[in-house]
């Protein structure tokens, strides 16, 4: 079997079987009226959208450090996760801005500022894919780095001012 096969069945193939296969969960649950059938077809669902768009920003992170727009390699997937989520489980987030600050350049020239996303539900990734700006850096622990495939990423395509946390607890955090 050629590599460009495996490939396409890999990228392409296992992701749709797996959305196809989600959205027959949610007519079943729907049909059956089953709530647990429909959480774990959104579980599917949503883990699904992160591997494609960990693998697509992965990807676009190379791509974009090549020709020069390596700050933009958070932005990018993290947009295409906003879009994914929609299309996988239907889940939007509604922004309300009475100020308009997050809005297009208003938003670009808040500059320095510190958006928080401590990762209480799974749901952090998701808000913060809806107002993620362009050009962001992102603070993680610095033992992610040994973590595979999250690791190699950050270390691979580092974005420009990405500060790694040195913590070994949460609990200077909390108090």
């Amino acid at each position: 079997m050629a590599l460009t096969t495996i490939l396409a069945y890999t990228f392409v193939g296992a992701p749709v079987a797996i959305f196809l296969l989600t959205q027959a969960l949610y007519v079943l649950a729907s049909v059956l009226k089953n709530q647990t059938i429909d959480y774990y077809a959104r579980c599917a669902a949503s883990f699904t959208a992160l591997v494609i768009c960990a693998t697509y920003g992965t990807i676009a992170s190379a791509f974009l450090n090549v020709i020069g727009y390596g700050g933009l390699g958070q932005w990018t997937p993290a947009r295409a996760f906003k879009y994914t989520m929609l299309l996988f489980t239907g889940v939007w987030f509604e922004i309300e801005d009475p100020d308009g600050l997050l809005e297009g350049e208003t938003w670009e020239k808040l500059r320095p500022a510190v958006l928080l996303g401590n990762h209480q539900t799974e749901l952090d990734v998701l808000a913060i894919g809806h107002i993620f700006p362009r050009y962001c850096s992102v603070t993680a622990k610095k033992s992610l780095v040994y973590v595979p495939l999250l690791g190699w990423f950050s270390k691979l395509f580092p974005t420009p001012g990405r500060i790694p946390s040195k913590s070994r607890t949460r609990k200077p955090f909390l108090t």
